[in-house]
């Protein structure tokens, strides 16, 4: 899988610029703890590699716009974990979008993932989407223990940017 930061985007083809996917994935943080996705197998991720929960921006069907991010991210949350989070709560962070490689057996699926956190949130965690992954919550320093290759690509560093930026506001 090419990892690629989002300020080589401008390094795209333009025939792989029109294959880019705008994807939002949203970090809840709990104490030392934040909300954790663990893939399944027959995913693009990887089985077992853990991550943070998320996935495309939708269109809407009756008026052709694209979701905002933070319509994405409450959205995401709520389809892959039923925790809910409201659009406001969710924070922007310098470094908090990557762009990558998701395509499997030869194909190219270019995400182009934007990321929020929140200490917000509300319910419990529910597998809803088992065929997808499953969400828990993590302590932060196992997850930064884990070996790179059980993790999902960016994770680390997009956890370690919410991290700091957290902390400074």
């Amino acid at each position: 899988m090419i990892e690629t930061p989002r300020s080589q985007f401008e390094s795209l083809t333009p025939q792989e610029k029109t294959r880019v996917i705008p994807a939002t994935s949203v970090i809840i943080f709990d104490g030392d703890s934040f909300l954790a996705f663990r893939f399944a197998k027959g995913t693009t991720v990887g089985e077992g590699k853990v991550g943070i929960p998320g996935g495309p921006n939708d269109i809407d069907l009756k008026t052709g716009d694209l979701e905002s991010g933070y319509q994405t991210g409450v959205r995401e949350i709520r389809e892959e974990t039923a925790l809910m989070t409201k659009p406001e709560s969710l924070s922007p962070f310098d470094g908090n979008n990557f762009t990558h490689d998701m395509g499997k057996n030869g194909s190219s699926k270019i995400m182009d993932w934007t990321l929020y956190y929140s200490h917000e949130f509300s319910g419990e965690i529910q597998d809803l989407q088992p065929d997808e992954g499953r969400a828990e919550w993590m302590k932060i320093q196992d997850f930064f223990n884990l070996p790179d290759e059980k993790v999902a690509p960016n994770a680390k560093l997009a956890l370690l940017y919410a991290l700091i930026h957290s902390a400074n506001n």
